[in-house]
């Protein structure tokens, strides 16, 4: 049952504050050094501290040139000690520039301790060689990132296989379900990003493989521009693929210009949700929320307020949607077979869906569609074949959620 508190109680709720650096913030030069004072990098056995923006860069450098972080099969931390102004230079993407494997990424823990990154700028790149766009291009199988804030990214990037403020992409082979998942907790984003011609964009995470996230946000307008393929788009994550999620939530506003995108799929949290591997234990999206606005000024497309498209191919793994929330605008160009929209999920392939206790509390727009014609579908929850759906509302207006509320309040003290 869909409680009173239920999504809108207990997320952690970050507040996006006004455009200002911390004055304690250490702002930096742009250059990456080969050699830092312990006063810049420190280590204590399997632990590091950043103390610095130079302490940062050399953080990057040290990645890049192939460390890891791992100890035998022992991960390394590595914590953020300060505030940091990157001040809008050129960000590098960390990354192994020259992997010896073929999947050489950071693979220990980044602990931000709360502290803030701003000002990170990335331009005109397609992933330092692996294909992959954000803070950190890419992560291994042991990766953590938690605790940390990226405020005022500026992300702009053609080409690129996947964009994602704190990582671009997590993809993991089936054999990584050995291990335990990698785990992206307590993380904002805030800021824009300009793509073309990118595969997976997200807020947040461009691609999730093995993932679980929890606690985390993103504040970040995305515009497509100009793009001849297809793409998966979402104000958290572009694409995932076995995904454990909850108290989450994105504001952004996702714009798709004109003449851009030939198909793909556009969410207000997700993308893409794919089920491609069978644990027998579901993957999900619980108490997680998306208020931000859609555009899609273009046509043959999935779009969705919280999942633009969820395949749930693989028997017995099921994925279930719970306590979600969608009360953004969704604007969408409805001329083209093949094009589906729904305020919570814009398509559902294959079933293996259960859709629980959720709202659809914004505005729908549609331009150009008839009625009967072609393959396509307009719903204000979802489209597709689900296993379930239960207790899954549109809403129109305020009187209307608060009677639902209080409906919901006396159907739960029943039980």
């Amino acid at each position: 049952m869909f409680g009173v508190c239920g999504v809108f109680g207990s997320i952690n709720l970050q507040i996006f504050y006004a455009k200002a650096v911390s004055l304690s913030a250490d702002t930096w030069d742009g250059v990456y050094p080969d050699k830092v004072s312990d006063a810049d990098w420190a280590e204590e056995g399997d632990r590091f501290y950043i103390n610095s923006a130079k302490g940062l860069a050399y953080f990057a450098k040290e990645v890049e040139s192939g460390k890891v972080f791992v100890n035998g099969s022992t991960p390394q931390t590595v914590y953020l000690n300060v505030d940091i102004n990157l001040a809008g230079k050129a960000w590098i993407p960390i990354t192994v520039l020259n992997p010896v494997n073929g999947n050489d990424a950071f693979n220990g823990i980044f602990d931000g301790q709360g502290h803030t990154i701003y000002n990170l700028k990335i331009t005109d790149i397609n992933g330092n060689n692996s294909g992959n766009v954000g803070f950190f291009a890419n992560l291994n199988s042991s990766a953590k990132i938690r605790n940390l804030n990226l405020k005022d990214v500026d992300i702009s990037s053609t080409g690129a296989k996947s964009v994602g403020g704190i990582v671009g992409d997590t993809t993991l082979s089936n054999a990584d379900w050995l291990g335990e998942a990698q785990k992206i907790l307590n993380c904002t984003v805030s800021g824009k990003m300009s793509v073309t011609n990118c595969a997976n964009v997200g807020g947040l995470i461009g691609v999730a493989g093995l993932l679980n996230v929890k606690n985390c946000s993103a504040n970040v307008d995305i515009t497509e521009r100009n793009s001849a393929g297809a793409a998966n788009i979402g104000g958290l994550i572009g694409a995932a693929k076995r995904l454990k999620m909850e108290f989450c939530y994105s504001e952004g506003d996702i714009t798709i210009a004109e003449n851009s995108l030939t198909s793909g799929n556009i969410g207000g949290l997700i993308g893409d949700m794919t089920v491609d591997f069978s644990t027998g234990t579901p993957f999900y999206v619980r108490d997680c929320y998306s208020n931000g606005n859609i555009t899609a000024n273009v046509a043959g497309l999935y779009v969705g307020g919280i999942i633009g498209k969820i395949n749930g191919q693989v028997a017995g793994t099921a994925v279930e949607i719970n306590h979600t929330y969608n009360a953004g605008k969704m604007e969408y160009a409805f001329n083209k077979t093949g094009s589906y929209v729904g305020g919570l999920i814009g398509f559902i392939e294959n079933g293996n869906t259960a859709l629980k206790n959720s709202l659809y509390l914004g505005q729908m727009e549609t331009k150009n569609y008839q009625a009967g014609v072609g393959d396509r579908s307009m719903s204000h929850l979802a489209n597709g074949t689900t296993s379930s759906v239960e207790n899954c509302y549109y809403v129109v207006d305020k009187k209307e959620l608060n009677l639902l509320f209080l409906f919901l309040k006396c159907q739960q003290s029943l039980k």
